[in-house]
């Protein structure tokens, strides 16, 4: 666990009862009470700098077109974005995921 005190960490958000935080290399952490926390499998060794949560769905953003979900903060699946840019920003709002980043790309997904 000592690495992951020398990781920078992004974002974190909170759902289906887990905490969960993503930063540089494709580092995930979880924790059900904030305070122990796991690291987790992403798949990835891109920098994650973004995450929401809704819909039961985590999704995490980062450079060269990331794009990773996880119902459970747990498990995550890399998704095809269809662009190597890095993404800057992700939401959800009326049952729509929107994902933004450089050279004016904006990716949306229900």
């Amino acid at each position: 666990m000592l690495g992951i005190l020398f990781k920078k960490f992004y974002a974190v958000k909170y759902g289906n009862s887990t905490f969960v935080t993503v930063g540089n290399s494709g580092t995930i952490l979880t924790s059900t009470d904030g305070i122990s926390w796991n690291e987790r499998t992403s798949g990835t060794t891109e920098n994650l700098n973004g995450l929401t949560y809704d819909n039961s769905l985590f999704v995490a953003k980062g450079d060269s077109g990331t794009i990773l979900t996880s119902s459970d903060g747990i498990t995550w699946t890399s998704r095809a974005s269809g662009t190597t840019g890095g993404l800057k920003g992700i939401t959800y709002e009326n049952s729509t995921f929107v994902a933004v980043g450089e050279s004016s790309t904006i990716l949306t997904s229900s």
